[in-house]
This record gives structure tokens, C-alpha cells and sequence, in this order.
């Protein structure tokens, strides 16, 4: 029986986070003030940097200030390594990564744990150590990456056992607990759940009490025991309020709205991930902020709502995939899927389900996989191709009995009554040695009895059973290698023709002999994103006049490549054929002509942002530039000035219906020596640098500035070094065609 299938892959496995958080309503605390203090007259010495460490972890302990971990962090870190304070640098490190890490920028967080590792160990650091471990465990473990999470987890957790840390042993079973929970084995989650509990109720560790309370509630909803499961939630909650611990009641409010969900009280359930959403905000959780739009993103779905359900669904997607965390992105397709199927828009609710189910595979997220199989069912059905529904339902069914088998539940409830009554080891140690003996001869007679029958009919079992998997199995392997051979052609053809396109658009580009003869001193930095380019460059010598244009079309990889074919045979039309030379009139007929072949399209919308470009005219007898643009302006840079030439904000594909001239025509005087540049948007606009940002203009200027006087090899290698260095040397993938062209007058 599928059993609110989509509300439950809702469930916000609370990560044990290797530190509690807590907010306070005070802008600081008195042992903030009071370190504060002291630090100001302190010599720079290492009882500084250890002052320093101590508010940057008090700014993390309590309250929860990232931005302020952060400053501190970085005091330590310059004050010992002026020292050359080996501790101290490993502590700042630490820290670092922390505040990476609450900023879900994970890569980051790991770069600075891994450097903090090495000198913990090298200083024989073991409490720093096993934190470390702890921490790059659980980024691995939000990253998907169970086995090397697990790994480090009981690294860190075997040496807080060694150092008689148990707060950090308590941390430490928490994320194992969640580790085995994502994995649905659900006996072993709570058995490390209820170690974790059982420390922290002897530290009186009031906020990690409640995180258990609302781990073991998990398992609970895992296993389909909802009322069980509210009770914990409503335990964690009492403390949390109490506390006013904004981070924590963020986790437990979504899961109790999930509960009401599970019931169908969806006002109720929308309320609660309402209340959870606004939480999060508060605490910057970006992982739980993804968590609570799919949510409540499904409560407008389930109350037919889909006007306001889609946005969040989307909003899900972008925040989980923003910080890398895969889990949540398969749940945002799965969310995604459900309001398209409830609106039964089937292909696009399966191609979001398919999309979820395999990451959720990718990840052993079982239960992703699970719901993705009744869900995928459900809207096959809806679709009417009842053999995929049948098959997926199949599929699910099988999958959940291996989730939900009698054997796990006895085992998570057995575990659960012997925490709470302690008299299982009492009761089994009572039993008597004629009691185990009647046990034994009664099943010793129950074998006797159906030994024989049992045995061949299992026997008959197996053999036919063999014969049909056999047979099954036959025909799947013929099946599966034909496909295989197809996939295979297709695959060749596709790349075959992607490799033409692309000697075809190098055809189309000036060869370098060309723009020498035309442009002695000059170079092109053309990298396309893909194997082909929506970018070119064109050149032609008309009369006296020398002109030159870089254009960005729509898009990159192949249709980007179609247009740039397009719009390149488009310029030689309107220079060579109807001899036209000036660059706004250029630009002018351009666009007629983009706007007259593509007319026959029904909706001329979709492509009139079809070409940015920058045309320049040099006359070589009266030292005189004219440019025209749309989007895409020029820099001039003579001596240390760099002068910039502005662009019409219309893109080429504009339908003018008045007829008049769109673009203007700009003129300068060039003098020897000056440097022209012309380039499109994706050198500025490439993500990349410490922070993941664009480049921008700006910065962008001052590289060129910076480089203008060199010769025209060196500029090429220094722009190329500063792309490569701002993609972080391969680290982040280019994001646009790049084409920048530098021109010596």
C-alpha cells in the first residue's frame, strides 16, 4: 500500500552537525564583551591568537554570527603565522572551515579542514585532530558521499573516546546515526541516535538532547510510525522554545508540519513549514531553507494550489543546487515531479522523477528511489501506459518491503523499549534453563514435523525458479545488447557531427594569415565553451577602409554555433554584396536581415536577442575610427587612459516597424600606439575567483589596462593566465563562449 509516498521524502533528515548551534537575543554575550576587552591590550603574542580563537568559537557557540567567526578566525590566522604559531594556524584553519561550511560552500569548507588536519597531527593535536575528522566527515556525508563520510566520522569518534571528549563522542555517534538513516538502516541509526541521547542527557546537554529527540522522531517517520514520531518531535520542540533556539525549531517545526502532511491536515502542515522557513532565514541554513520551499512547496500542491507551488518547487531546486547538496536536489525534482503530475502534466512530472531517481541512486538514497518508483508508477498510470505503471509499481513495492521488512521494525522497537525501560538484558538473564530446553524441543518437533514437505517443495521452488531467470535472463541480455549497439551509433553520429559543425565554423573564422595581412599587430583569445561557438570574429578590407567585428549570439555549443553560421554569412551580404562600410549602417541592415529570415518563426520573441556585436571601420589614410554596437562597447587604451566607446542597448533581431536607424555611428581619432579592444560579455561575466563570482568589467578594464603596453604574444599570455587563474586552475567549469581581440593602431 503506498503510503503518502510524496510527503514522505519530504522528512528533513536533521544533520548532527559537529557543533550546536543556539541564537540569543543579546547582540553579543558577557564573554564576548569581556574577551573583547582584554584582547585590545594584549601584546601580539600567542596568548593573543589563543584570545582571538576563543571569540571566534564563541561567536559560532553562542550565536551563531558566521560573519564574525569568520573576522576573527582571520586575525588568528595572520597573528600565528607572523609567529609562526603552528597551533594557532591550525585552529584558524578550523575555523575557517567552519564558517565555510555553515555558508554551504563545502569544497571551501573541506580545502581548509584538510590543511588544519595536516598540522593537528604534525603537532600532535588529538583533540584538534578529531574534530577535524568530525567535520570533513560531515561535509562528505551533505555531499552524498556516505562511505568516506562514515570513514572519517569513526575516525574522529574512535579518537574522542581516546581523549575522554564525550560531548564530541555524542557528536560523533549523532552523525553516524544520520549516516545509517539516509542509507534507510533504520536499527542502526537509532541504536547510535540513543548512544548519542544517552551522553548528552548525563552532560545535560539541553540542545543536543532536543537534536536526538528529533533524530530518533526521523526513524520513527521513516518506519511509517508517525504518532511515535510526533512524540519525539514535540519533545524536542518543549526545549527548543525554552531556549529560543532559533536553528534548532527550524528542523523540528518542518518535521512536524511533514507529520500533518502525512494526515492530510495541509493548513496545518503549511503553517508549520511556514513558521520553519522564516527560522531559517534567521540562521542563513541554507541546506533547510532548500528543505522548507519544497515543502511548502508541496502543501500548495497537494491543496491545488500550483500557482504558488511551482515557484517554491523552483526556488528548492536553484538553493540545493547553488550549494552543491545533492540529497536535497533529488528531493526538489521529486517535488517538482509530484506538482506536475497532480496537475497531470505526466511528462514533465516523469522527466522530474527520473531525474531524482537517479541521483537518489547515485547517492544510495534508497528512499529517494523508492519514492521516485511509486511516484514514476502513479503518473505512467495517469498517462494510461499501464505496462510502465505495473512495472514501477512492481519496482516500489519490492524496494519498500526490503525498507519496511517485519525485521526492522522489531529491531528499531526492541531498541526503542530498551532504552526506555532498561530491563531487556534483566528479563532475557531470568529466563530459566528448562524454559530455553521447552523452547528448544518445541522447534526441534515443529522441523521434524514440516522438514520433509518444506524441503521439496522448496526445492521444487528453486528449480523452477532457476529455470526462469535463466530464461528471463536470456532474453534481457539480447535486449539490453542491442540497445546497447544503438546507443553506441547514436552516440558516434551525434559526436561525428558536432566535430564537423566545428571544422565548418573554423572554416567561416579568418585564418591567421588573414588577420595578420589585415591586422599586423593583433591577437584573438577565442576559447568556446563547448566544442563549438556562438561567438565569431569577421574581417574584411573595403577600399581604404579596414573592418573588424566580434559578435556573441545567442547561446553556445551548437545552437549558439547555427547562429554564428547564420549571422557571419548574413555580414558578408551586407559588406561584400551591397557594399556597405559604415558600421552603424552595418548594423542597421544586420538586423533587417536577421529580422527578415527569421519572420517565419511564430514567435518572434523568443529570438530577438539573437546577436550582440561590436564593428569598428579603421581609414588608413585619415587615421579615423568609426564604431557602431549593440550591447557590446570598445575600449580604447592610449598610454595609461583607457577610453571606453558605448554601445546601443539593442540587440541585433530588434523588430524596428517604424523603419528608422537604430544604431548610432560613433567616430574617433586613432593615434600610433593606441590599443583596441573588442570582446564579448564572457570574460566578464565568468564565474570563478575565492568567492564565485563574475569577473566583471571593472576588474576586467584594469587587466587590459595593466597589460596594454606589452607586445601583442605577451598581452594574449597574461589574459590567458588571468581566465585560468580565475577558473581557479580548472577548478570551476567556464560558464560562456569567450572571445576578446586586441588591435594595435
Amino acid at each position: 500500500m503506498r503510503k503518502s509516498a510524496f510527503t514522505l521524502f519530504l522528512l528533513c533528515f536533521l544533520l548532527g552537525n559537529f557543533i550546536y548551534f543556539s541564537l540569543s537575543a543579546q547582540s553579543t554575550t558577557p564573554k564576548i564583551d569581556s574577551l573583547l576587552k582584554v584582547v585590545t591590550t594584549m601584546k601580539p603574542d600567542t596568548t593573543k591568537a589563543n584570545t582571538l580563537h576563543e571569540i571566534s568559537r564563541a561567536y559560532l557557540n553562542d550565536l551563531h554570527d558566521m560573519a564574525n567567526v569568520q573576522k576573527y578566525a582571520d586575525l588568528e590566522l595572520v597573528l600565528s603565522q607572523k609567529l609562526n604559531y603552528e597551533k594557532g594556524i591550525a585552529y584558524g584553519l578550523l575555523n575557517k572551515g567552519i564558517y565555510y561550511w555553515g555558508t554551504g560552500e563545502y569544497n571551501t569548507a573541506l580545502y581548509h579542514y584538510k590543511k588544519s588536519l595536516k598540522l593537528m597531527i604534525h603537532s600532535g593535536l588529538k583533540r584538534g585532530e578529531s574534530s577535524c575528522y568530525l567535520n570533513i566527515g560531515q561535509v562528505y556525508v551533505e555531499q552524498g558521499k556516505y562511505k568516506e563520510g562514515a570513514e572519517y566520522l569513526l575516525k574522529g569518534t574512535k579518537i574522542k573516546q581516546e581523549v575522554g571528549d564525550l560531548r564530541g563522542v555524542s557528536i560523533g555517534y549523532n552523525n553516524l546515526g544520520n549516516v545509517y538513516q539516509y542509507q534507510a538502516m533504520y536499527a542502526e541509526a537509532l541504536k547510535y541516535h540513543l548512544l548519542s541521547l544517552k551522553i548528552k542527557e548525563e552532560l545535560k546537554d539541553n540542545v543536543g538532547i532536543s537534536m536526538s529527540y528529533n533524530n530518533i522522531g526521523l526513524v520513527f517517520n521513516s518506519q511509517g510510525k508517525s504518532d511515535e514520531a510526533l512524540t519525539y518531535y514535540k519533545k524536542a520542540a518543549v526545549i527548543q522554545e525554552s531556549m529560543n533556539d532559533i536553528g534548532g525549531l527550524g528542523n523540528v517545526y518542518d518535521n512536524i508540519g511533514n507529520i500533518y502532511n502525512d494526515k492530510k491536515n495541509y493548513s496545518e502542515a503549511l503553517n508549520y513549514h511556514l513558521k520553519s522557513l522564516k527560522a531559517r532565514l534567521q540562521t542563513e541554513d541554507k541546506q533547510g531553507i532548500g528543505s522548507s520551499y519544497n515543502n511548502i512547496g508541496n502543501c500548495y500542491g497537494l491543496m491545488g494550489k500550483y500557482d504558488q507551488a511551482l515557484p517554491y518547487a523552483i526556488k528548492a531546486l536553484t538553493t540545493s543546487t547553488q550549494i552543491g547538496e545533492k540529497k536535497g536536489i533529488a528531493n526538489a525534482y521529486l517535488g517538482l515531479g509530484r506538482i506536475y503530475e497532480l496537475k497531470k502534466d505526466f511528462r514533465n512530472a516523469l522527466f522530474n522523477f527520473e531525474q531524482s531517481r537517479k541521483i537518489a541512486r547515485e547517492l544510495n538514497y534508497k528512499e529517494g528511489v523508492l519514492f521516485a518508483y511509486e511516484n514514476m508508477a502513479t503518473s505512467y498510470a495517469g498517462a494510461k501506459e499501464f505496462d510502465l505503471a505495473l512495472k514501477y509499481t512492481h519496482l516500489a513495492h519490492g524496494l519498500r518491503d526490503s525498507l519496511l521488512n517485519k525485521d526492522n521494525f522489531k529491531q528499531v522497537t526492541e531498541l526503542n523499549t530498551k532504552y526506555e525501560t532498561d530491563k531487556k538484558e534483566k528479563e532475557i538473564l531470568l529466563l530459566t534453563k528448562d524454559q530455553i530446553l521447552t523452547e528448544k524441543t518445541l522447534k526441534e518437533q515443529r522441523i521434524l514435523r514440516w522438514g520433509l514437505i518444506g524441503g521439496l517443495s522448496l526445492l521444487f521452488i528453486a528449480v523452477f525458479t532457476i529455470y526462469r531467470r535463466y530464461r528471463f535472463k536470456q532474453q534481457a541480455n539480447l535486449v539490453l545488447e542491442k540497445q546497447k549497439h544503438e546507443i553506441e551509433q547514436k552516440n558516434t553520429l551525434i559526436i561525428d557531427s558536432i566535430d564537423y559543425a566545428k571544422n565548418i565554423q573554423e572554416l567561416i573564422l579568418p585564418d591567421q594569415t588573414k588577420i595578420r595581412h589585415l591586422f599586423p599587430e593583433s591577437f584573438v583569445l577565442y576559447k568556446p565553451k563547448a566544442v563549438v561557438s556562438g561567438d565569431f570574429y569577421w574581417m574584411r578590407k573595403v577600399g581604404t577602409k579596414l573592418i573588424c567585428a566580434v559578435t556573441d549570439c545567442t547561446g553556445h555549443g551548437v545552437p549558439g554555433a547555427f547562429m554564428s553560421l547564420l549571422g557571419s554569412n548574413m555580414l558578408e551580404n551586407v559588406v561584400q554584396k551591397n557594399n556597405v562600410v559604415q558600421p552603424s549602417k552595418i548594423l542597421d541592415a544586420l538586423n533587417k536581415e536577421v529580422v527578415t529570415r527569421l519572420s517565419h518563426q511564430e514567435n518572434l520573441e523568443e529570438i530577438k536577442h539573437g546577436m550582440d556585436i561590436a564593428i569598428i571601420s579603421i581609414d588608413t589614410v585619415t587615421n579615423q575610427l568609426q564604431y557602431s554596437g549593440a550591447h557590446n562597447p570598445i575600449y580604447i587604451v592610449r598610454g595609461e587612459e583607457l577610453i571606453e566607446i558605448k554601445a546601443d542597448k539593442m540587440t541585433i533581431g530588434f523588430d524596428n516597424k517604424q523603419d528608422s536607424i537604430l544604431y548610432a555611428n560613433q567616430t574617433t581619432d586613432l593615434k600610433k600606439g593606441d590599443m583596441i579592444y573588442l570582446f564579448t560579455d564572457g570574460f566578464p561575466d565568468q564565474i570563478g575567483g575565492p568567492k564565485r563570482k563574475k569577473f566583471f568589467y571593472a576588474p576586467f578594464r584594469n587587466l587590459l589596462s595593466s597589460v596594454s603596453l606589452l607586445d601583442l604574444k605577451t598581452q594574449l599570455k597574461k589574459i590567458e593566465e588571468a581566465h585560468t587563474e580565475w577558473l581557479s586552475g580548472g577548478k570551476f567549469e567556464q560558464t560562456d563562449d569567450i572571445l576578446v581581440m586586441g588591435i594595435r593602431y
